[in-house]
């Protein structure tokens, strides 16, 4: 009898967009709650809690700070700002009033210093020396709201802050930008005023027809501007004029502010219904004849929220939505650049994610587990270690009246078996053909590549034509530690199987099966 091997499934991934019958055999029609994992499939999904914020605040943005001296949480809340270390710590600004719009935060990192802003109020920062956040100063002895000027992204590239689609006395000018003095490291720009020619602050507009600035994000020397239907280029050029305007596209824009991310030296970026990405000259899309169709069934009333998030240990990212129907980000579309391949994961209803570390308690007396004699580490310091890596996610109040709701932090790396929150992996693939169109075949027996210490759920289907329902057999139990083979029966043109793992505690890793069958006629 024919075998018919099925393998590479990490190199392929799942495929939304072409007719099942015409992709590939290693390809999934469906795949839930995995990744990609050394070539096979492995398990992605749940989450452990890590923090739990003052009951009734209001939730909205989520930032991770590491100035190579210090490393902590940031959490914007409506009317607070929470620091998080080894506890939790309100470092609000003085007379901070409540923010309505949870979409429009930028959380920047200058060196170490972390700058806030939301056009509703005054950009803020805090570094090493400060308790808390305190008004960025629009020049000495002015702030920004004194000033009368405000905008709607700030931005750290090089020693330099970028304020984006600024708002000058009252009046929005959504392609405006704004460039400060230089700072000092660990310090903030001592002013923005382009009329002082002691300094290099300065002021323009892009232009051109590619609308209102989205977002931006630095890309080598440059930094790249995202707006609405165009991308601008800003390069670092020194001398007189320092920077240097370049438009890349004027047809793509950016989906919202956080939907792009760096990696290595290449932008990821979520556009209107498609992926792209861009080394500041060229930019491509990743999504065509792969997953457009999944990335335009979102709830596109809630855009706003969706954002991309990078998460190097598994060479992967996030791009982040609501589905249709949905208040809150609530799925994953995931992308693995090495193997070149998109997988999904269910996501906790959430705001932001992140990839940071797990902060440790510093080395002191407190956590002093042995003799003076036996200590070995640095003292009074941090004791996280690169192992210590992990995605974070803020999971807002469902109801944002509620005065008793706990918004939390949770951790989407937590080792499978401690979740709170378990999960189902599924993989699935439709419309196989072992033949031809015309050669009708009967499934006998599936060997699943398969390494797991729990059984696992396989079911086969069959299709009279591409695209037709599939008629589903009962699912059977294998037991990889016991079994090679499952004995399964079904007959048609084209085939479909279903690899289930329920109630996920345990990793495990599915890297193909085979399926042995006999032809069954001419259709």
């Amino acid at each position: 009898m024919p075998l018919y091997p099925v393998s590479n499934y990490a190199m392929a991934g799942m495929n939304s967009d072409l007719i099942p019958s015409d992709v590939k055999f290693n390809f999934l029609t469906d795949a839930r709650n995995i990744r990609s994992v050394s070539g096979g499939i492995s398990p992605f999904g749940g989450y452990t809690g890590m923090f739990n914020l003052p009951a009734g605040k209001d939730a909205h943005e989520l930032a991770f700070i590491d100035s190579g001296q210090e490393r902590f949480w940031l959490v914007c809340c409506a009317n607070a700002i929470y620091r998080i270390e080894a506890a939790l710590l309100d470092v609000s600004y003085s007379g901070m009033t409540t923010i309505g719009d949870s979409t429009k935060w930028s959380v920047t990192d200058l060196s170490g210093v972390p700058v806030i802003n939301h056009p509703e109020t005054n950009p803020v920062y805090m570094t090493q020396a400060m308790l808390k956040f305190e008004p960025l100063q629009w020049k000495p002895g002015q702030t920004w709201k004194q000033a009368n000027q405000a905008c709607y992204l700030m931005i750290a590239h090089k020693q330099f802050l970028f304020a984006l689609g600024c708002v000058d006395n009252g009046k929005y000018i959504p392609d405006a930008i704004r460039w400060s003095s230089v700072a000092d490291i660990g310090g903030v720009p001592s002013t923005w005023d382009p009329l002082d020619t002691t300094n290099v602050a300065g002021y323009t507009q892009l232009g051109g027809s590619g609308g209102a600035i989205v977002g931006a994000l630095p890309l080598r020397d440059s930094l790249i501007i995202y707006r609405t239907h165009g991308i601008s280029v800003i390069d670092y050029i020194g001398g007189t004029y320092i920077w240097r305007i370049r438009h890349l596209n004027s047809n793509i824009g950016l989906l919202a502010n956080n939907a792009v991310v760096d990696v290595r030296g290449t932008h990821y970026l979520m556009s209107d219904g498609d992926v792209y990405k861009t080394d500041g000259n060229t930019i491509t899309s990743i999504a065509d004849k792969r997953m457009k169709k999944r990335f335009n069934s979102i709830n596109k009333s809630l855009f706003k929220t969706c954002y991309a998030l990078h998460n190097p240990p598994n060479s992967e990212i996030l791009f982040v939505l609501p589905k249709a129907g949905s208040t809150y980000a609530d799925i994953a579309f995931v992308y693995n650049y090495e193997y070149d391949s998109w997988y999904t994961r269910d996501m906790p209803l959430n705001v932001r994610s992140k990839f940071g570390m797990a902060i440790g308690k510093p080395n002191n007396w407190d956590v002093l587990a042995t003799s003076w004699d036996g200590w070995s580490t640095p003292w009074d310091q941090d004791s996280t270690t690169p192992f210590d890596n992990l995605v974070m996610c803020l999971m807002p109040m469902h109801d944002k009246t509620s005065t008793t709701q706990i918004p939390k932090l949770v951790s989407l790396s937590s080792i499978l078996g401690t979740n709170e929150v378990t999960f189902d992996s599924i993989i699935e693939r439709t419309d196989l053909v072992l033949e031809d169109l015309d050669t009708a075949t009967t499934i006998q027996q599936i060997y699943p590549h398969c390494q797991s210490a729990n059984k696992v759920l396989i079911q086969v289907g069959s299709q009279p034509s591409p695209g037709a329902p599939v008629t589903w057999k009962p699912a059977v139990e294998f037991d990889p530690n016991t079994q090679r083979k499952v004995d399964m029966r079904t007959t048609g043109v084209l085939h479909a199987y279903r690899i289930t793992v329920k109630n996920v505690k345990t990793d495990f890793t599915i890297s193909g099966i085979d399926i042995l069958y006999t032809k069954a006629g001419r259709r």
